[in-house]
C-alpha cells in the first residue's frame, strides 16, 4: 500500500515539473518582447545615424561639384538642378530623375544662383529635428572658408557661423520633425 502511495506522489511532482507555471511563460514573454524592443530602437538609431552620414556626405559633394562646374567662372548664372543631373555634377544617389534630386531622407533637393548670380544655394527639405542641428553647424570649408554666407534653418536665419543653442532653437522652433536648411554661399 505505501509502494502505490509513492508511486503515485512521484507522478504527480514529476507531472507538475514537466510544463512551465503561467509566472515562468509570463516571465519567458516580457524578456522576449524586451529584446525584440531593444533590437529595434538599436536598428532604428543606426538607420537614423547612417542617413545622417548620407546626408552630410551629399551636400558636402553637392557643393564640391557646384564649386568644381563653375571653377573659373565669374558667376553662378544657370545653375538649377537641371544642370546637375545633366552634367553629372550631383551625387548619382541624390538623382532620381531627370532634374530631380532628393536628400537621404527622401525630401527635395535645389540648387539655385541668386543675387545676380554671383551666389548660389542649396536647399535640403524634409530634413528631421536632429540631423538639421548637425548639418546646421556644420562648417563645409574648413579652416579654409567655404564661402558661406547665411544659413536658414526652420525659416530662422542664422549667424554664420551657428553656434549649437541657435541651430537647436531653430531647428526644433517646428510643429514636426522636418525642416527646411538652405546655405547660401557667396
Amino acid at each position: 500500500m505505501t509502494s502505490i502511495k509513492s508511486v503515485s506522489l512521484g507522478a504527480k511532482r514529476r507531472a507538475r515539473q514537466a510544463g512551465l507555471t503561467l509566472a515562468e511563460t509570463l516571465l519567458v514573454l516580457a524578456i522576449g518582447a524586451l529584446a525584440i524592443v531593444g533590437g529595434t530602437l538599436l536598428y532604428l538609431q543606426a538607420t537614423a545615424g547612417n542617413k545622417l552620414n548620407t546626408g552630410i556626405n551629399q551636400f558636402v559633394t553637392l557643393q564640391s561639384g557646384i564649386r568644381s562646374l563653375y571653377a573659373g567662372q565669374s558667376t553662378y548664372g544657370g545653375l538649377d538642378n537641371d544642370l546637375m543631373t545633366d552634367s553629372n555634377a550631383a551625387p548619382s544617389d541624390m538623382v532620381v530623375g531627370d532634374g530631380d534630386i532628393r536628400n537621404a531622407w527622401g525630401g527635395d533637393v535645389t540648387v539655385a544662383s541668386i543675387s545676380s548670380d554671383n551666389q548660389f544655394t542649396i536647399t535640403f527639405d524634409a530634413v528631421p529635428n536632429n540631423a538639421c542641428v548637425k548639418l546646421s553647424t556644420l562648417n563645409p570649408g574648413g579652416s579654409g572658408g567655404s564661402g558661406l554666407a547665411e544659413i536658414s534653418a526652420g525659416g530662422n536665419v542664422l549667424s554664420v557661423p551657428v553656434s549649437t543653442a541657435s541651430a537647436v532653437t531653430a531647428c526644433n522652433s517646428g510643429a514636426t520633425d522636418s525642416n527646411t536648411i538652405i546655405w547660401t554661399f557667396k
